[in-house]
């Protein structure tokens, strides 16, 4: 089976690695500015770090694509979209419909409306969507210190980091990931069996769902709201917990974003939404950031700075539908003013 990622950051490198335990031939297409770095990876290989199993993990077996030409010269299987929102511009996608019309197109993009922007360029039969169900990060974050140690790396002058001077532990730079208790990636498609068979086969946990967009979309929205809210804060937890008028302005954001997401999907506000206001979000990041196998709050800056187009880009979605249904969105707009 002949798979390519598009894109190779810590979320392709995860898929591309488990892919390739499946026996599968996997590819990376990627710009051609990062050309030069991926190629010294092919002499020494990929380093990845499995925080569930403890351990390095060494991927050498892929290639690297730069250019339409050389992706045309292979008969796709499957294709792997791990790339932002804001990587889908129709002027791409035209271009690579021409590269991969029979592929499987795996998209695992958050947007409330990239399914619908891709549906215009490839047939429903050929798209699945998908769930990503794990952390992963370009490891070490700014507060990792000495190397990893019962799953993690050492933070502060903690126990653990005790242990990791006197055992002479060091750290590597790699992609770390992390799968929660019991998680699973979830896909939706006609042809959703055939990736999450695949995935499996290479030891990722995965499985078939009737529709990931209906399960996702209103964790997504609450999630960007809380996004967009910290990094006003300067992506402190502590400042954004004490900050009763940016507590209170999410509430209001959470109230409108799942009214706009439950109109858009044409569906009533599912009753597990009540538990989406600050008092309880409050207590999920304080028990984030305490017992996360990873600095928590660091890993939140570094990924969403580093995507933070796609953040607003979505919030900015939201404002639009709001206004396309006549909904109220005063104060998701509050937060997307503040982000310019």
């Amino acid at each position: 089976m002949n798979i390519l990622i598009v894109g190779a950051g810590a979320i392709g490198q995860v898929f591309g690695y488990h892919l390739s335990l499946s026996g599968a031939e996997v590819s990376f297409f990627i710009k051609e500015k990062y050309k030069e770095k991926y190629n010294d990876k092919l002499q020494t290989g990929l380093l990845l770090y499995s925080i569930n199993k403890k351990k390095y993990l060494e991927f050498r077996s892929f290639k690297i694509l730069t250019t339409f030409e050389e992706v045309k010269q292979t008969h796709w299987d499957q294709v792997y979209l791990c790339i932002p929102s804001t990587g889908l511009s129709p002027n791409w996608l035209e271009d690579f419909r021409d590269v991969s019309q029979s592929a499987t197109l795996v998209s695992l993009q958050p947007g409330i409306e990239d399914q619908d922007l891709i549906l215009k360029y490839y047939p429903r039969e050929n798209l699945v969507t998908g769930m990503i169900a794990f952390a992963s990060y370009d490891a070490p974050l700014p507060n990792e210190t000495e190397g990893f140690v019962a799953g993690a790396f050492c933070r502060g002058e903690s126990r653990a980091l005790q242990r990791c001077k006197s055992d002479k532990i060091q750290r590597k730079s790699c992609v770390a990931y992390w799968f929660p208790p019991l998680s699973q990636c979830f896909f939706t498609g006609a042809r959703a069996y055939d990736v999450v068979s695949a995935l499996k086969a290479g030891h990722l946990p995965a499985k078939t769902h009737k529709d990931v967009i209906k399960q996702t979309a209103f964790l997504n929205a609450v999630f960007m709201v809380v996004i967009s809210a910290l990094e006003q804060e300067g992506w402190s937890i502590k400042k954004f917990c004490k900050n009763r008028d940016r507590l209170n302005l999410v509430d209001g954001a959470f109230k409108e974003v799942l009214l706009i997401v439950a109109k858009k999907l044409k569906l009533k506000k599912p009753l597990s939404c009540f538990i989406f206001r600050t008092c309880y979000l409050k207590i999920f990041l304080k028990f984030a950031s305490g017992f996360s196998p990873f600095p928590f709050e660091e890993l939140i800056q570094s990924h969403f700075t580093k995507v933070g187009a796609q953040t607003r880009l979505m919030m900015q979605t939201y404002v639009k539908l709001g206004k396309v249904y006549g909904l109220k969105t005063l104060f998701l707009e509050q937060l997307v003013n503040k982000e310019r």
